[in-house]
């Protein structure tokens, strides 16, 4: 989809294994692009494949990488997961890259 001068590319990305510290990394290859001017978050959250459970996600356009969040506790503000914390089963995350090819 071309969205001004800019192309569009949606995808669903899985994560699996476990997560690292500071987040996933996101390039604009995936996309089929040369850089992403901005990425979407469709709903801001990453859900299981069930749907039973979810974790809070952000984009840092600075380090260019999905970091996810969760909280231990009622009321509690979310914090980023732990390093090597393992995802939800089939967590996954539709997103929209914006950029120039």
């Amino acid at each position: 989809m071309v969205h001004g001068a800019e192309r569009v590319h949606t995808r669903r990305l899985t994560f699996s294994g476990n997560y690292a510290t500071g987040g996933e990394a996101i390039t604009a290859s995936t996309f089929g692009l040369r850089r992403i001017s901005r990425l979407v978050l469709h709903n801001g959250v990453a859900a299981s494949a069930d749907l039973a459970t979810s974790n809070p996600v952000a984009y840092n356009s600075g380090t260019g990488k999905i970091a996810f969040y969760e909280s231990g506790a009622s009321g509690a503000a979310t914090a980023e997961k732990t390093n090597a914390e393992a995802y939800p089963t089939g967590s996954f995350l539709d997103v929209s890259a914006f950029g120039s090819r």
